[in-house]
């Protein structure tokens, strides 16, 4: 099994861009994509980066979950910095930098910690099969 395509490509399943001097910029993982009814793709980063981005927020993780009316929907999984940070303050937080269709559907769940491997890497799979 080749390593590289004849174009000289390294498959890894994430996706990304290339500007315009070459620079590779990875954006998310193929398989952490959701495609719901009301949208081509939703990238869990993106999600992640707008939670991270409130003060009270020291920690988050998106993933899909199957939903009666979108077939799959974000869920975020969220570790609190502010012990007194809400629900409902957190969602207009995000609802007001989200787009419409990057709602949160799937709901939003604080936890104590996100799993993560050695390398920090998310374990969304422990997330998926706990939650």
């Amino acid at each position: 099994m080749k390593s590289k395509d004849e174009d000289g490509w390294f498959h890894t399943s994430d996706m990304g861009y290339y500007d315009d001097k070459g620079i590779i910029f990875t954006v998310d993982r193929i398989k952490d994509v959701i495609k719901s009814n009301c949208a081509n793709a939703i990238f869990p980063s993106e999600l992640e980066a707008v939670l991270m981005s409130h003060p009270g927020v020291a920690d988050a993780a998106v993933t899909r979950v199957n939903h009666p009316l979108y077939l799959k929907a974000p869920k975020a999984f969220v570790v609190k910095r502010d012990p007194n940070l809400t629900k409902v303050e957190l969602l207009e937080y995000f609802n007001e930098k989200a787009a419409k269709n990057e709602m949160l559907h799937g709901g939003l769940e604080y936890i104590d910690v996100i799993p993560r491997t050695g390398l920090g890497k998310l374990l969304k799979c422990i997330l998926a099969q706990q939650h």
